[in-house]
């Protein structure tokens, strides 16, 4: 009997790779792809007319509202077993300096990357490059996924942060194109590490979704089963 898994921002990159090889992988898996418009998500779009066992729902893990009207879209999907692995993959990043950054962009990343996954990332370690708000958030998220795992441990749920890699995707290379001239160099460094969004799926699915255990939760593992460091 397959599983029924749960992706936020799937729409793209990772979380597309994601609900990708999870659908083909089991045809009696059952999918159920976040997008914050499903109507522009042509990847995903196509992906679920391909695969019957993708299922495409709207959801802004920002908005309150959106994730209070999720309950609707979902009952109907996993009503019977519930959902059995929640992928936490959506997340907004904005590597501004810290000192030019407004108030709003704070609330902004902070309801996305640290209350959008406790309430509806892809984490990542320490880094020279200037993080801004995406940094201190990630931060915030590796630690509420550390206080989940264990305000659950007697309740049978598995809670890993996990680091998705280096990831060649259009949002790092936005990112890393808008670096200043001293960043260059460092820039570019982690450029050489890209892994593709196939990849970094297949490790983390192979890894870490197929390998962990009860025990295993609140460890912080990267995208090929290293265990890291918080």
């Amino acid at each position: 009997m397959g599983k029924v898994y749960f992706i936020s921002g799937a729409t793209r990159g990772i979380g597309l790779q994601l609900a990708t090889q999870l659908s083909q992988a089991d045809s009696s898996n059952t999918v159920i792809a976040t997008a914050r418009n499903p109507i522009t998500s042509t990847g995903l779009k196509e992906l679920a007319s391909k695969q019957k066992n993708v299922h495409i729902i709207k959801l802004d893990v920002s908005s309150e509202e959106s994730i209070n009207g999720i309950d609707e879209q979902i009952v109907p999907l996993a009503s019977e077993t519930g959902i059995d692995v929640y992928i936490s993959n959506g997340a907004i990043g904005d590597l501004t300096p810290i000192q030019d950054l407004n108030r709003q962009s704070y609330i902004d990343h902070f309801l996305t990357n640290v209350l959008g996954p406790f309430i509806g990332g892809q984490v990542s370690d320490f880094s020279p490059l200037l993080t801004g708000a995406c940094g201190i958030t990630k931060v915030g998220l590796n630690h509420a996924a550390l206080q989940l795992s264990i305000q659950y441990q007697d309740e049978d749920f598995t809670v890993i942060p996990l680091h998705p890699g280096f990831v060649n995707t259009e949002l790092a290379n936005d990112v890393f194109n808008t670096l200043p001239e001293n960043q260059y160099e460092v820039a570019e460094s982690f450029r050489a590490q890209f892994i593709t969004p196939a990849e970094s799926a297949s490790g983390i699915i192979n890894n870490i979704i197929n390998q962990v255990t009860i025990e295993d939760s609140g460890k912080f593992y990267r995208y090929d089963g290293k265990i890291l460091p918080y």
